[in-house]
């Protein structure tokens, strides 16, 4: 399928399609918006799932700092909303860390192709921004679970211990392509 769930231990990874070609045009036929049948299938999984750890992956980042696809792509920021530990993406080749409305967002392009670079003014939420070629790696146990991003020489160069109740939106939460605002706000 071109969305799913795999589950590897304790961790349950749900893969979403998000579905846009080279030139940004969305092929997904099951949608890429809130309310679509996909986005219906993944939240369906996500609070089925009883997993200790729950990750939704992606290949385009909801949220960037890079120059090259700044700001990131807000039709897919229901994912932010789900109830999940993390949400890890590419697309942009550099690494970044974003705490987005509580949740960690992860970028990691640092695979091989050349690298990206930042803007000047990082996006709201950028925690820890590296243009290094790297990893990130996952370990993770029934009570713990910790992402680290490493680079080329084995370096770790950012550490992330999930806490272990996965995010969950307030109700009514919102979120502007640069602001996440919240009913009480």
């Amino acid at each position: 399928g071109r969305y799913f769930e795999v589950t590897i231990g304790p961790v349950t990874f749900f893969i979403v399609d998000s579905g846009l070609n080279g030139s940004e045009l969305v092929v997904e036929p099951d949608g890429i918006f809130e309310g679509s049948r996909q986005y219906s299938a993944i939240l369906t999984a996500v609070l089925r799932s009883t997993s200790p750890w729950k990750i939704v992956c992606l290949h385009h980042a909801l949220f960037t700092s890079g120059t090259t696809y700044y700001p990131g792509i807000t039709d897919l920021r229901w994912i932010n909303r789900l109830p999940v530990h993390a949400v890890i993406s590419a697309h942009s080749h550099l690494y970044e860390r974003l705490t987005i409305a509580s949740r960690p967002n992860l970028t990691v392009g640092t695979g091989g192709g050349e690298l990206h670079t930042f803007r000047g003014s990082p996006y709201p939420g950028s925690v820890t921004r590296i243009a290094a070629f790297g990893f990130l790696r996952l370990t993770a146990t029934c009570d713990e679970c910790t992402l680290e991003f490493v680079d080329t020489d084995g370096v770790v160069q950012d550490t992330l211990e999930l806490p272990a109740t996965p995010y969950l939106p307030e109700i009514g939460a919102t979120m502007d392509p640069q602001i996440v605002t919240h009913p009480s706000s």
